[in-house]
């Protein structure tokens, strides 16, 4: 939602280290020390522009209406304070904190909220450095005086906010620059504890530079596309979260898509999250400006958007294909009304998982933003992306645009490791222990995590962390994840393998019923793996979420093939209990395939089937071949024979593949599947049937010139064999056979000229623009002769007209 505007201030703060060690023995010294602080930072601070609001014994604080005068007082004064030569008090020292917070303050600046976040942030800090909070970096990431950087210097628990924020020091010639990690409180980081939301980001600062590049172009009104890449745990999604933060402060609306691992998720499943999060904060006046026939369409994905916009009309009737088309379209629109109201930042993650109807919206909407205040982000693994994965062309497709940049995550370098370990374990560690966990994780964040967990677990109290006190560090992320897991009691262990069937995401009732555990068991014992770093809290009440896919992915394998196949029937009929109208059918598709060792194949091939008809009716024809085979393939089980149930889910297994492989016009596996639904039809004796076969098996490219070796002889045998009464499959034998006979030989034109007339004036009778459109397409196509170009000519301009109509691209 649009943010008003809001007047910030920066906060300096400065406090000396040393005084109060000399304080007792060397009295005069710290005050004149002290002194001497307060006047050159007042001095310092004048010439920037800024307030001063406290000086004295303890700390200096002023305050700044710019963030950049603020850096620049803060700059000009440590490099003044430490070229001072001191002949007493040596290792007197100033740290300098800045901390941007809106304003007004009270009527006592001091006392605001604000001074005790940036007080919290000082006391992180050592002599001798310049700290900035996460609220001020994004207003001088871009403004740095020439010769500055920033160092990120992990995350701490500031006063008075809710969340950790990182913390950052300026790095600049004339500053010190080796400094040891931030200061750790005994109280907010436990001695044998890694706390994930504290852990530190390291590196990446070539790709976040480009990264605000992108977000400065987008919220100029630029859209841009940022596709993150790399091996699991390489920090895709935190470094995605990474540039939220900072997009967050300035205004965007940061909307996040998971795409889940499974066939369980229906399709769209990233967009419907992402538009579902929209639609519950988006206000009515905005959600007003966007069309109710565009609206209509979407409701196809978010049903909820008819709840908000009542009384939709009913989107018109058109083929797939060209709803498809028009599906994307109004959704394209959509995003161009959020963006408008506020700048967006959408984040995809893991689409190497995503669905077929995903992705191409993913390459539909990367053009619909070009001139829009939006950026996408997607993350994936490139080591599952292959040429054959349905992906690779949208992301080749993607990466050749001047407004999409792709970046390949790759390990952290060895020193990185080793800041990496120091700021997570409090400490800077000996180079042999870096050097070994570099070793074996190749600096991978995610693995050298892991890896530090176990030793730092397994070191003695009181003891330093060794890689050597352990025969050798975990081989892979795998044994290290099973080490965390072999600590945890029996009840967590269970829990959480049946929570890894159900997926990374997970609901404590679906698991209750799973398990027949009572969910407050269920939450006593998930207590222990949250604080164990396995699983997150999710985003609604008495959900969980794995920490990472590697999480999930190791106690998913852990357990055997025939235990996994009886947690997926428990799974599965724990969905039936709670499926509604709006009954998930791929995840019961799922489970109760992946139960067929242990029965209920006829449950297997009914829910396989009722998800391949979900995933047809949203265009998801590759998820849907995939359920309609698996429907094929438990049919048998069930000891039932049933061959007008096999022909039809043939037949929309042939459909499914055709739609997925139209692009290439020739579809092997779809002709495989029409000729065998068109024997059985043979064999049942029924023309229809036989019909969708032959016109399925011909393909739906209306100009191709090759064909399968039996297309003419089955379109043939399927007219005589079709009720001569109008209908919409009759017109589309009549069609195919017109063409197909005029690929076939050029003694065949009086022929073709009757069954395309033919077929026109039966789609005329009929009344179907669409139908019209493809009896007009089949005579066009074969009727290339010298003789009536009139009749053509006449031909292609109610072809536009129709296209124009029905607002049908494939016209």
């Amino acid at each position: 939602m649009a943010r008003s505007p809001t007047i910030v201030v920066t906060i300096l703060q400065a406090a000396s280290v040393g005084a109060p060690r000399h304080r007792e023995h060397q009295r005069d010294a710290v005050r004149d020390e002290l002194l001497r602080r307060d006047l050159l930072l007042g001095s310092t601070v004048a010439a920037a522009g800024g307030t001063v609001v406290t000086s004295g014994d303890e700390t200096f604080a002023a305050i700044f209406s710019t963030p950049k005068n603020a850096l620049s007082a803060a700059l000009s004064a440590q490099r003044a304070l430490q070229a001072i030569d001191r002949d007493e008090l040596d290792d007197f020292s100033v740290c300098i904190a800045l901390h941007t917070a809106p304003a007004p303050f009270k009527d006592d600046p001091s006392s605001d909220p604000a001074f005790g976040e940036t007080a919290s942030l000082l006391g992180a800090g050592r002599g001798g450095q310049v700290l900035l909070s996460e609220a001020t970096i994004v207003h001088v990431r871009d403004v740095l005086p020439q010769g500055c950087s920033l160092r990120s210097l992990g995350r701490r628990q500031l006063k008075g906010r809710s969340n950790p924020e990182e913390v950052f020091q300026l790095v600049a010639h004339g500053l010190s620059d080796d400094m040891p990690p931030l200061t750790v409180l005994d109280s907010e980081i436990p001695e044998r504890h890694l706390d994930p939301t504290r852990l530190p980001f390291v590196g990446r600062d070539a790709e976040l530079y480009a990264l605000h590049n992108a977000l400065d172009q987008a919220l100029a009104g630029n859209g841009q596309v940022a596709l993150l890449a790399g091996e699991p745990g390489i920090g895709k999604t935190r470094t995605a979260e990474r540039l939220t933060l900072a997009a967050a402060e300035r205004g965007t609306w940061i909307l996040w898509g998971n795409c889940f691992e499974w066939q369980g998720a229906p399709a769209y499943w990233p967009w419907t999250q992402v538009l579902r999060a929209w639609l519950r904060e988006v206000d009515e006046q905005t959600l007003g400006t966007f069309s109710r026939e565009q609206a209509a369409l979407v409701s196809q994905i978010i049903p909820e958007i008819q709840e908000r916009l009542h009384d939709l009309p009913v989107p018109p009737a058109m083929e797939p294909d060209a709803r498809f088309f028009q599906l994307l379209a109004a959704t394209g629109s959509l995003f161009r009304v959020a963006a408008a109201h506020q700048p967006l930042v959408v984040v995809l993650d893991d689409i190497h998982w995503a669905d077929s109807p995903s992705l191409q919206l993913l390459r539909f909407l990367a053009q619909e933003i070009r001139d829009t205040r939006a950026l996408l982000i997607a993350t994936y693994r490139d080591t599952e992306v292959d040429r054959e994965h349905p992906a690779s062309p949208i992301l080749a497709d993607l990466v050749r645009e001047p407004h999409c940049h792709r970046f390949l995550l790759q390990g952290l370098p060895k020193q990185q490791v080793a800041r990496f370990i120091a700021l997570a374990t409090g400490t800077a560690q000996p180079q042999s222990l870096v050097n070994t966990v570099y070793g074996e994780t190749e600096g991978n964040p995610f693995f050298v995590t892991e890896v530090v967990r176990v030793l730092v677990e397994d070191a003695e109290p009181g003891q330093a962390i060794s890689a050597q006190r352990r025969t050798r560090v975990p081989e892979t992320v795998r044994e290290a994840v099973r080490w965390r897991v072999a600590r945890l009691t029996p009840d967590c262990v269970f829990a959480l393998t049946v929570a890894s069937v159900i997926g990374r995401d997970f609901d404590v009732n679906l698991l209750a019923r799973a398990t027949g555990v009572p969910a407050p068991e269920l939450l006593e014992a998930l207590e222990e793996a949250l604080r164990s770093q396995l699983l997150l809290p999710g985003e609604e009440p008495g959900t969980f979420r794995f920490t990472h896919a590697l999480v999930q992915e190791t106690l998913y394998q852990e357990s055997s093939t025939a235990s996994r196949a009886k947690l997926h029937l428990a799974v599965g009929e724990a969905l039936e209990e709670s499926a509604d109208r709006q009954a998930p059918w791929a995840e019961l598709a799922r489970h109760f395939y992946a139960a067929i060792p242990f029965g209920m194949p006829a449950k297997a091939a009914n829910y396989s089937e009722k998800a391949g008809q979900a995933a047809m009716e949203q265009f998801a024809w590759q998820t849907a071949a995939t359920h309609f085979e698996h429907a094929l393939a438990t049919l048998p089980l069930t000891g039932k024979s049933d061959p007008t149930r096999t022909c039809d889910l043939l037949l929309s297994l042939g459909e499914a593949q055709n739609r997925f492989g139209s692009g290439a016009g020739d579809v092997p596996e779809a002709r495989s599947s029409f000729l065998e639904a068109f024997e059985l039809a043979q064999e049942l004796g029924d023309g229809e049937r036989m019909a969708r076969a032959a016109v399925g098996y011909a393909g739906m490219n209306m100009v191709a010139v090759f064909g399968g070796p039996r297309q003419l002889e089955l379109l043939e045998e399927a007219f005589v064999a079709l009720d001569p009464v109008d209908s919409p499959l009759r017109v589309r034998v009549l069609a195919r056979l017109a063409v197909d006979l005029w690929h076939r030989s050029s003694k065949n034109l009086d022929k073709v000229q009757e069954l395309s007339d033919a077929a026109v004036s039966m789609a005329t009778r009929l009344g179907d623009p669409t139908l019209i459109g493809y009896a007009l397409w089949a005579r066009h196509a074969s009727g290339h002769r010298p003789d009536n170009l009139e009749e053509r000519v006449i031909d292609s301009a109610r072809l536009a007209s129709l296209a124009e109509q029905t607002a049908d691209p494939l016209i």
